[in-house]
């Protein structure tokens, strides 16, 4: 069966990647080197031309991440590693039923029912960068719902891990903005406590532990869109390219687009 919608131009970006190099696509597309997993001619080009250059628009998350897989055995390692995803999302939230405080049968049952339901189980069979983004964002969440020692820690892992999510998909960034926002503010509201409290603080190092992860990040992944397409904007091709104009400037359309995704 061979891929559908965004999928081989994701792979075909991987696949540039290995080859080339590079990120110019415009020899993979002409070349159509994408036939081992799409025969057809792709209807359209998910690339933006900057002199001369085709630059891909899908996020790089997925195509890096995608890397060693597509190299040992193609579209189907790039397969395996969804499934793989797959089943370590349904271990993380396992384990984050577990340390909120849920028996284990419920947890057991509650993981069943999500992993072997839609979107869980559609996305193991599909390669879209959706069940990386959960699973960084359950572990996220893990770490921020610990408690104990090396706390700025946990708090460095979960700002880290939100970071990287928009690297993903630029769906992510109300969940990136909103937990970022309840990071932050229970990093300010702790230290409050333990200054009417006269309690140990730590509260300068864990505010630097929560900021400055995923500030690192997501100041990187403006850069990498500047660098090809000289927009200094995260996610800069979903806006830039023709297409999809008309989405990015109507609040009503895309927002509630990106709020069902």
């Amino acid at each position: 069966m061979q891929t559908n919608a965004d999928e081989p131009h994701y792979l075909l970006v991987t696949q540039s990647l290995l080859r080339d190099r590079d990120l110019d696509l415009r020899n993979n597309y002409e070349e159509r080197q994408y036939r081992a997993y799409y025969p057809a001619r792709l209807p359209d080009r998910h690339a933006i031309e900057v002199g001369g250059a085709l630059y891909p628009i899908r996020d790089p998350g997925l195509p890096v991440l995608a890397l060693v897989p597509f190299a040992l055995a193609g579209r189907l390692g790039v397969m395996m590693e969804m499934s793989l995803l797959g089943a370590a999302l349904a271990w993380q939230l396992f384990l984050l039923l577990r340390d909120l405080g849920f028996r284990r049968r419920a947890a057991l049952l509650a993981v069943a029912l999500a992993a072997l339901s839609h979107p869980v189980l559609t996305y193991t069979t599909q390669i879209y960068p959706s069940i990386a983004a959960a699973l960084l964002f359950t572990i996220a969440l893990r770490l921020m719902a610990g408690e104990g020692a090396a706390r700025a820690w946990r708090i460095a892992g979960a700002s880290a891990l939100l970071g990287l999510l928009p690297w993903l998909t630029v769906r992510t960034w109300p969940i990136v903005i909103g937990t970022g926002l309840v990071l932050g503010g229970s990093v300010v509201l702790r230290g409050r406590w333990r200054a009417a409290h006269r309690a140990a603080r730590a509260g300068p190092l864990e505010l630097a532990a929560a900021i400055v992860p995923s500030g690192l990040l997501l100041g990187g992944l403006v850069f990498y869109h500047w660098s090809l397409f000289g927009v200094a904007l995260p996610n800069a091709g979903y806006f830039l390219i023709r297409e999809q104009q008309q989405v990015a400037g109507s609040p009503l359309v895309g927002g509630w687009g990106m709020f069902f995704s």
